[in-house]
């Protein structure tokens, strides 16, 4: 699979929630994140660990998980273009993702969780092809 087709599954997610909340309070940060892919990975460690700092200090559960979706998007990013670097971005392993919806915290999750299976496989790829050269 390609690295632009990985990244083009799947997105920021924001709950309704954080979205009213965000609007109503005049606070948007927490819900302002967008989809850039073409951050280098340096760009893409720093955008994680702004939005990791950003949860840390909001005083709201709506700001939370406004920020989640962005950090569950930036580690899904990060461990794509990590494995990118380890086979090539046209040579991504082919794992499926699962966009079947859900609340919030399930996107998260399977999000975080596709950015880790493509780079597992991707490390062994990397392993095999290092093995047999």
């Amino acid at each position: 699979m390609k690295l632009s087709d990985a990244l083009s599954k799947f997105g920021p997610v924001r709950g309704v929630t954080s979205m009213i909340a965000g609007l109503m309070s005049g606070d948007v940060a927490p819900i302002n994140g967008g989809k850039r892919v073409t951050e280098s990975l340096a760009e893409a460690r720093v955008t994680l660990e702004k939005n990791k700092k950003a949860q840390l200090d909001c005083k709201s559960d709506w700001a939370y998980w406004g920020y989640q979706g962005d950090i569950s998007y930036w580690q899904a990013v990060v461990a794509l273009l990590e494995a990118a670097e380890l086979v090539g971005e046209d040579n991504l392993p082919d794992v499926p993702y699962d966009d079947s919806g859900g609340v919030v915290m399930d996107i998260c999750s399977r999000q975080e969780q596709f950015g880790e299976q493509v780079l597992n496989e991707a490390r062994k790829q990397a392993r095999e092809a290092d093995a047999h050269a």
